[in-house]
């Protein structure tokens, strides 16, 4: 509504936001793992193609592939590669770039029906 929104971390499992690891051109789907006891909140991006050469520490962002999120929107970076046990491609594990134990702001970009991008700013 016009003053309230419904926010979905990135790391929910129901998440799913096409991604890229633009060192390599490489694309995939990023879903969340969920919050962690033992560690970092994770997210996983899968599809990959598996003789993508990925490696730790590479940037992940947002593809803007299904309209859903704009392109080049920081999501983490890769902290481990493996491959799917069927052979046909390769997962990453992500590191999120947002600490998400420790969130207070969030940031909403807001479409209008004039096609213009409007933004708003504030405590979750």
């Amino acid at each position: 509504s016009k003053r309230t929104a419904d926010v979905t971390f990135l790391i929910n499992p129901a998440c799913r936001v096409a991604g890229m690891i633009p060192r390599v051109d490489a694309f995939g789907i990023v879903r969340g793992e969920g919050m962690s006891l033992r560690g970092p909140a994770l997210c996983r991006m899968d599809f990959i193609a598996r003789d993508t050469d990925i490696s730790p520490g590479d940037e992940v962002v947002t593809s803007g592939l299904g309209g859903i999120f704009p392109p080049g929107l920081l999501i983490g970076y890769v902290r481990q590669t493996r491959q799917d046990a069927t052979g046909l491609y390769q997962s990453a594990e992500i590191l999120p770039a947002a600490d998400f134990r420790n969130l207070h702001m969030v940031f909403l970009v807001n479409s209008t029906e004039t096609g213009t991008d409007t933004a708003a700013e504030g405590d979750r």
